[in-house]
């Protein structure tokens, strides 16, 4: 019987700074659903830019919205 490691969820939404309050994301395949990446990974990227472009635990994220306006694909995003 095999075990398979499960992907490391902080390594996923970990951001690379770009200078001037911009970051890059990938967007890993192993995250895809039916026909595009799960959007609740890139809901958690989004939240990890926030609380790392405002660094103040007093000013953290309660609530968030996003509406995709195309499929999520694979690859590098910022």
């Amino acid at each position: 019987m095999s075990t398979t490691q499960a992907p490391a969820f902080d390594q996923d939404v970990a951001l690379t700074p770009l200078g001037g309050g911009s970051w890059r994301a990938a967007v890993p395949e192993r995250w895809y659903v039916t026909t595009g990446a799960n959007g609740g990974l890139l809901a958690a990227q989004a939240t990890r830019a926030m609380e790392l472009a405002v660094p103040d635990p007093a000013r953290a994220p309660r609530s968030l919205t996003l509406h995709y306006l195309e499929v999520p694909t694979e690859g590098e995003l910022d």
